[in-house]
């Protein structure tokens, strides 16, 4: 090497090879392969412009310097020469070899009485000032210890990671893990920053352990750092009950409707969910009483038949492993239109059950010729379905049940049929008479064709 070089400007080859003064020659060729695996610009052919262009630019700048650093240190003289000029001088003031050391002796010259004098020396030119330094890669992780707090069985969380270079040019460098639960998204970085995602996965550790790893950040130019990784994983699964609604309104319903609301129930914590529902208030039914798994869905049913004009309450309960919910109920009943209350006909009117003339069977149809004929009204107005009849005897239990099985499987067509089938159910089931005509009308509805076959 060169004597003139100054040592100020020389980079040591040690330290691009991050070795130390004293390395042994077997360690400078174990550094070079290292590093140049990694800087080989023929590893970044096959990413897309113009990052490849970038990458290939910045990998043969180190390549370069790491196949200079390591022909000289391995070469016993070439090494002993580059020692001398990290520790003496490389260049000398006054007399030295080259060029400026001819220069230095004076030239004599004849003086007015012919004595010979020396010339004065001229004065010398300073040097230029050297470049600037390019600034090496300085490795920066944040943060510098990851706490993921207490983590149920079985369960995976993930937190971010910073990668940044505080330096200059690009860092090169690779992330590693001491344990099997811990990894990260990304191993290898080539840039001046990056946020790689740091994962923990419970599944296979002992509940009410806490477990510490660490990730190993190592660059080939910009120096190493150890994050210190915390985990804690709880006794028990814990099951944490999410989704249920804390008000379902059904709105505005008619007298005697019916209203469904879905409701899903979801686990946002670990283990299985287990549980059952409950519902307060008769007028509420819901499709499932008990439940297990993560996702379930139900509906809950309103029905307003029995209720009264105004708004009424009611609650559904879910009781669970993973906690309890009350969803309270609303519903707002409406009355119905005026002039469509069902009345009966006056005692002892032709064709009443007053005067004997049914065949003695509690709902039985009307004996031809009598009043309540199929077309006759279901009854006379004036007097409230309800109205006790003159004489007579009321519903037997069996006629109750008879009556009350041929009425439901009734379709009502319209509003008011819908109004008049709910009256008579409550008059039958109250164990009351009806009129004949409100027994001509139920038979007439009993006899129409199903919906779509008429």
């Amino acid at each position: 090497m060169s004597s003139d070089v100054d040592p100020q400007l020389l980079q040591s080859h040690y330290d691009v090879l991050g070795l130390a003064r004293g390395a042994t020659a077997e360690e400078v060729k174990n550094a070079y392969r290292l590093r140049s695996h990694m800087f080989h610009p023929d590893k970044y052919e096959n990413y897309p412009e113009p990052l490849r262009t970038q990458l290939k630019g910045e990998a043969s700048k180190e390549f370069k310097k790491l196949t200079s650093a390591y022909e000289v240190l391995r070469d016993p003289a070439k090494r002993a020469a580059h020692d001398r000029q990290l520790d003496g001088p490389a260049r000398r003031n006054g007399v030295g070899t080259g060029r400026g050391a001819r220069r230095a002796p004076a030239r004599a010259a004849s003086g007015p009485n012919g004595t010979v004098a020396s010339e004065a020396p001229r004065p010398r030119r300073a040097p230029p000032p050297p470049p600037p330094r390019e600034r090496d890669p300085l490795l920066v992780v944040r943060p510098d210890r990851l706490d993921f707090g207490t983590m149920a069985l079985g369960a995976t969380k993930q937190l971010p990671l910073k990668v940044s270079n505080a330096g200059g040019r690009t860092l090169f460098g690779e992330i590693t893990s001491n344990r099997s639960w811990l990894s990260v998204n990304r191993r290898t970085f080539i840039s001046s920053a990056a946020v790689v995602f740091v994962t923990v996965d419970t599944s296979g550790l002992r509940p009410g352990e806490e477990y510490t790893g660490s990730l190993v950040v190592s660059t080939l130019n910009g120096g190493d750092q150890v994050v210190p990784v915390l985990a804690r994983v709880s006794g028990r699964p814990e099951p944490i009950l999410t989704g249920a609604p804390p008000l379902l309104d059904f709105g505005v319903a008619q007298h005697g409707g019916r209203k469904a609301r879905t409701i899903k129930l979801t686990n946002a914590g670990t283990g299985t969910l287990i549980g059952s529902i409950a519902v307060k208030g008769g007028w509420l039914a819901v499709t499932e009483s008990r439940f297990k798994g993560n996702d379930v869905s139900f509906e809950v049913i309103a029905n307003t038949a029995g209720l009264g004009p105004g708004e009424h309450q009611g609650e559904v309960i879910v009781f669970s492993n993973g906690g309890q919910a009350g969803i309270q109920a609303i519903v707002e009943v409406v009355a119905p239109p005026p002039g469509e209350t069902i009345v009966a006909a006056e005692p002892g009117a032709p064709g009443s059950a007053a005067n004997g003339e049914t065949d003695g069977r509690a709902g039985a149809a009307p004996r031809e010729g009598n009043g309540g004929a199929e077309g006759e009204p279901p009854a006379r107005r004036g007097q409230t379905a309800g109205a006790p009849p003159a004489d007579g005897p009321a519903l037997s239990p069996q006629g109750q049940r008879d009556l009350l099985q041929r009425i439901m499987l009734i379709e009502p067509e319209t509003p008011w049929e819908r109004d008049f089938l709910r009256r008579v159910v409550q008059m039958v089931r109250a164990g009351e008479r009806l009129a004949p005509g409100e027994l001509a009308k139920v038979y007439e509805m009993e006899a129409r064709p199903p919906a779509g076959q008429g």
